[in-house]
């Protein structure tokens, strides 16, 4: 069932973007790609740096939560590692937890390293919510898709979709211990709450300005009605199992664009938005691996040889 489920979403993807691609000249697209100004893709690149960074402190705040406090460096080292592979990747769920068992095999039991990808997951998915939330609340899309569903309905259901986060931070407040599985967990306390949902918002917010910098001038989109189709686009992706959402993102975004944003300069945004945020972070993060199999190897071969490496640090 689960291989059927793919290939539909495989399939759809494909006439998608097929039907958008056929419909343009090549050289206008690739054209479209050249002519981006530099200063737009370094910006682009910025905020992937600051995404990154949020993914880290999050990260760090759940370590906080399960007493495995690491310094900071160290973490973004290996948040950087863990997202930048699964990003490319796909299933999320299952390649992220296998990396971090990896880079954090000497600091941590395999027991909190599940309950920290699990949390970790659990803090992204609520910080795509509120994005999503946001996004109706202050400026709903006005795609054809929504065009029929009155203004009033996505502004209520944007609010409906904070109440996870004013939740979050609500239970998180009451400060107490408990005890899971052989862990001892700590609630983080209504300060550090705030932040970390703080920190989920601004990973999604500033992923979505990845792409939002790059598209044409004059798209239609405001920053928030387009940071809610990039969220539900980015959850598509997700459930649809391809590696890094390849083909089902593209052509959910693609699909809710308005008539103004198409043509070969949101194919070419598209392209540009998949080297800066899944192949740069793929390839960084493969080489902060390799670096350190080989360095670990260096200083300690017998050892190497023996467990196979202890992780990035």
């Amino acid at each position: 069932r689960r291989s059927s489920d793919l290939l539909l979403i495989l399939a759809a993807a494909v006439v998608i973007i097929g039907r958008e691609v056929s419909a343009h000249d090549p050289a206008e697209i690739r054209r479209s790609f050249v002519e981006m100004r530099p200063a737009t893709a370094a910006l682009a690149g910025g905020l992937c740096v600051v995404s990154f960074g949020m993914l880290a402190l999050i990260e760090r705040s759940v370590l906080q939560m399960l007493h495995c406090e690491q310094p900071f460096g160290r973490v973004f080292r290996y948040a950087f590692v863990t997202y930048g592979l699964s990003n490319a990747i796909g299933f999320s769920y299952a390649s992220a937890p296998v990396t971090r068992a990896r880079i954090y095999r000497d600091r941590l039991r395999v027991r909190e390293v599940g309950a920290l990808s699990a949390i970790t997951a659990a803090s992204v998915a609520l910080g795509a919510i509120s994005v999503a939330g946001l996004g109706l609340l202050i400026d709903p899309p006005k795609t054809l898709v929504f065009a029929t569903v009155p203004e009033g309905v996505l502004r209520l259901l944007g609010g409906a979709l904070l109440l996870p986060a004013i939740a979050w931070v609500a239970l998180a407040s009451h400060r107490r211990e408990l005890y899971f599985w052989g862990m001892r967990f700590r609630s983080l306390g209504f300060g550090r709450a705030v932040m970390q949902i703080g920190f989920t918002t601004i990973d999604w917010m500033s992923t979505a300005g990845i792409l939002y910098l790059l598209l044409p001038d004059g798209s239609g989109w405001s920053y928030f009605n387009f940071a809610a189709v990039f969220v539900s686009a980015g959850l598509l992706g997700a459930i649809s199992g391809t590696p890094g959402g390849l083909g089902a993102f593209e052509a959910t975004i693609l699909a809710l664009a308005p008539a103004a944003v198409g043509g070969p300069q949101l194919i070419a945004a598209l392209v540009a938005y998949r080297m800066i945020f899944t192949v740069f972070p793929l390839c960084v993060a493969a080489a902060l691996l390799a670096l350190d199999f080989l360095r670990k190897r260096s200083h300690n071969p017998e050892e190497s040889a023996r467990k196979g490496g202890d992780g990035i640090g």
